[in-house]
């Protein structure tokens, strides 16, 4: 009996990480110089409605961290627990992977600016930010 109860609970994760990651969850274990852009959407599943998009190396830990609230964006934090509080989640959409770093925040700036087209998203910018050259053009003014 308690071997059942367990069957069950492992089929029960299956399906609700089935549901949640659409593609196998190995998938997210990616090679980790390499990035993803992917994309926070409305549970419907009837049409994909992104309402962010975003750039990570691991973006079923980066997802998690959405979830948690704790990003920093206060709009797209007000989406997801509004989500949240009708007992959802949001959908983790995988857009691109396996790409450098300069291609996925070129890709992002590119789907960013396909899905505003569509409807608004919660991005404070056009995507594209490359942390490093930001940094060293930082520096750079200091000099």
């Amino acid at each position: 009996m308690e071997n059942l109860i367990w069957v069950i609970i492992g089929l029960t994760l299956t399906g609700w990480l089935i549901r949640q990651f659409p593609m196998p969850i190995e998938k997210y274990k990616l090679d980790k110089r390499l990035h993803s852009v992917y994309g926070l959407a409305y549970p419907s599943k009837l049409k994909t409605r992104v309402f962010y998009v975003g750039v990570s190396k691991v973006p079923g830990k980066r997802f998690e961290d959405h979830l948690r609230g704790d990003t920093g964006n206060v709009d797209k934090d007000v989406i997801i627990k509004q989500i949240l509080n009708r007992g959802k989640r949001p959908r983790l959409v995988i857009l691109e992977r396996g790409l450098t770093q300069s291609q996925a925040y070129t890709r992002e700036k590119y789907w960013i600016t396909k899905y505003r087209k569509q409807s608004p998203l919660t991005n404070k910018t056009s995507g594209g930010k490359f942390p490093y050259v930001s940094r060293v053009a930082a520096e750079h003014k200091k000099r």
